[in-house]
């Protein structure tokens, strides 16, 4: 990762944190971090902190003027282990428009690799531990 341009999306969460703070220890050339807020003690010394909700439209020409990167890391999202959801459009505004806003912004060309993080809805009501050879059965 020396040298490296790396964005976090949602790396100012509990993974995220821990993600930048790891990233920074490597040696990443440059670490941008994408967030609806951040809070002052969250912030890493090395990263570029920018406010944006990638739910939101705007937010895609925010993510274009960082430039070429060469990872990227999504940890945005959203659960609600309730069935049906209480509130479905939260849901889809914060998973699926988040990440098709994300993939617009982004020039592919670069990138060298990418980790897209779901949750543990993804696993349904499957008994813990969970095992990811066990076929999957979502509830979201």
């Amino acid at each position: 990762m020396r040298g490296r341009r790396i964005l976090v999306a949602g790396g100012s969460g509990f993974i995220g944190d821990y993600l930048v703070k790891r990233l920074s220890e490597l040696g990443a050339g440059a670490i941008y971090v994408l967030h609806k807020n951040i809070k002052e003690k969250d912030a890493v010394l090395k990263a570029h902190y920018v406010i944006c909700d990638l739910a939101r439209r705007e937010s895609i020409f925010k993510v274009k003027k960082l430039g070429k990167l060469d990872y990227i890391f999504n940890l945005t999202g959203k659960t609600d282990q309730k069935m049906p959801p209480e509130n479905p459009r939260e849901l889809l505004e914060a998973n699926l428009i988040s990440l098709i806003n994300l993939t617009r912004a982004i020039s592919w060309n670069s990138v060298k690799g990418g980790v897209q993080v779901g949750s543990n809805a993804e696993y349904g009501n499957a008994l813990l531990p969970h095992d990811e050879t066990r076929d999957i059965h979502p509830t979201n």
